[in-house]
């Protein structure tokens, strides 16, 4: 009979080698199989989890005709008030990169800033702003929401429907009145400045829009 050599036994039968080595192969396998199964399910986690997070991330949670991505603002020198630019585009577009998309100047004429605050909301279709200023005179707060499902901004009582114009004045005092104005649509690059020399050569006649001045803060 034919011997082989073995690390378990130094002489076996060929019949007896053949088993034995079987049985290390099965053994073998039967060890590293958890090993694997649990590698595998790590990776599944992180690609399970990763794409979520980017669509979440990406702002996946709001709903409507158009996504908001962020929003820009600048304080006035004088009155109080600032520049509020909104950045996003519009679902379905060819082009999916960042655009102004609303424009708003507010002035509150005849107080003097003692501080200031925002913030800003970007529900499943609604994006609320807040602007909020002390004075001298005490606090108020001014609150403009663009419905980006209708395409409609909120300012005060009255609606206006953006596609007409993506530029708004918004008046303000302290005693709570808002009103607010539509002018032509900006194109979707334009910064805070040239908003303020855009909607002062469209009322080259109005002294509270003429004497607006930008804080360089």
């Amino acid at each position: 009979m034919s011997f082989r050599r073995n690390e378990a036994a130094h002489f076996l039968p060929i019949p007896l080698a053949e088993t034995w080595s079987r049985q290390r192969r099965d053994m073998t396998i039967l060890r590293t199989t958890p090993f694997t199964f649990i590698n595998i399910s790590r990776y599944i986690g992180v690609f399970l989890v990763l794409p979520v997070a980017l669509l979440a991330f990406s702002g996946c949670g709001q709903l409507g005709r158009f996504v908001t991505s962020g929003e820009e603002s600048q304080a006035l020198a004088t009155p109080v008030g600032c520049v509020d630019i909104v950045v996003g585009h519009e679902r379905k577009s060819t082009d999916e990169s960042d655009q102004n998309l609303l424009y708003l100047l507010i002035v509150t004429p005849g107080l003097r800033e003692l501080g200031s605050g925002s913030s800003s909301d970007n529900a499943e279709y609604v994006t609320t702003l807040k602007d909020n200023w002390n004075t001298e005179k005490g606090s108020f707060a001014v609150a403009v929401s663009w419905d980006r499902k209708r395409d409609v901004v909120t300012i005060g009582s009255r609606e206006f429907q953006r596609r007409a114009g993506n530029v708004f004045i918004v008046r303000s005092n302290p005693n709570g009145a808002v009103s607010g104005e539509q002018l032509p649509s900006l194109g979707t690059r334009t910064d805070a400045s040239g908003l303020l020399q855009y909607v002062q050569q469209q009322r080259p006649n109005d002294k509270s829009i003429s004497s607006i001045v930008l804080s360089q803060r």
